[in-house]
């Protein structure tokens, strides 16, 4: 703790020193409720995070399982040439939405219809329909994972910086305020009875001066 550098000792100085002391306190609250929200938030994320890690893993053993099937069944060059005729696009559109002030990314994957393959149906394995629906979905869970962990990363780096915040003024701002006031206080009280003494002294002085002239 230290003395808050240009104090003046004077009664002014001390109320608005008080005024100060009380709206740092108010914002230490506030930071507070702040650090309640985003750690609520941050878990929900993290709730969000593992299930979609799970259920990835879960489509990718599944896809891979389909896939199998299919080119033991096909074939892999028939695979092949039947993934180059694919003619499903896909699009990916960010917009930016605002919690408590900090900006998180949303992502919106856009999957257009696919134009029919120049293959026959009887070419293809119902494996591998299973497998391009497995693997279209896990392209929609990789795109939701990723705004999820991005959105848990940048709402963890406010809650540290809020948290900083928060030790500042309470471990190092609001201490020094604390000392100067009282620092002020004792220095004016003392100041103030070194008055009253010298007004006393200067008062007693006068009635007996006063009381000489009529003796």
């Amino acid at each position: 703790m230290s003395i808050l550098k240009g104090t003046k000792v004077t009664r002014i100085e001390l109320i608005n020193l008080k005024k100060d002391q009380s709206f740092i306190q108010k914002a230490i609250a506030l930071l507070d409720e702040k650090m309640t929200v985003l750690t609520i938030k941050v878990k929900e994320i993290a709730f969000q995070a593992n299930r979609l890690k799970r259920e990835l893993d879960d489509k990718m053993a599944r896809a891979f399982e389909k896939l199998s099937l299919a080119n033991m069944q096909m074939g892999l060059d028939n695979i092949d040439e039947i993934a180059d005729t694919s003619r499903k696009r896909t699009e990916v559109k960010i917009r930016e939405e605002s919690f408590m002030g900090i900006i998180i990314p949303q992502i919106d994957l856009i999957i257009g219809e696919r134009q029919l393959p120049d293959f026959g149906i009887f070419r293809t394995s119902i494996y591998l329909d299973e497998a391009e629906k497995l693997f279209s979905d896990i392209l929609e869970l990789v795109i939701r994972l990723s705004e999820v962990e991005n959105s848990g990363y940048r709402l963890i780096i406010e809650l540290r910086k809020t948290q900083k915040r928060v030790n500042a003024l309470e471990f190092i701002l609001t201490p020094d305020y604390k000392k100067t006031i009282e620092y002020l206080e004792t220095i004016l009280e003392e100041s103030e009875r070194d008055d009253l003494v010298a007004m006393k002294f200067s008062k007693d002085f006068l009635v007996k001066k006063q009381n000489r002239k009529y003796i």
